[in-house]
């Protein structure tokens, strides 16, 4: 009796520290446009201005990282799927040139 005990706590445990992530560092992406799930534009129309784009100019690590051009609309969405409630977080590194 007292092993089953342990097995449950233990499968409580473990099922209280699951949680779902999404992590992407932008490395499997080709430079230019990014219009690939689960990134798209605002008006969902690959190749229009609003696209972001991915860039191997400047980046916190790795080679790749979004760019997000001066000058136009540039609406970057990141698309969740069915995601409606919860906690969620998002965490990125932004790159500000000086003057700007």
């Amino acid at each position: 009796m007292k092993n089953n005990y342990v097995l449950l706590a233990i499968v409580l445990l473990l099922t209280v520290s699951v949680n779902a992530q999404f992590t992407d560092d932008i490395e499997g992406y080709p430079v230019g446009p990014l219009n690939t799930y689960p990134w798209d534009s605002w008006d969902e129309t690959p190749g229009t201005a609003d696209d972001i784009s991915v860039t191997d100019e400047q980046s916190n690590s790795g080679n790749n990282s979004v760019l997000i051009a001066e000058g136009g609309v540039i609406d970057g969405l990141l698309k969740l799927g069915d995601k409606t409630s919860d906690t969620w977080g998002l965490t990125f590194m932004m790159y500000i040139p000086s003057g700007k």
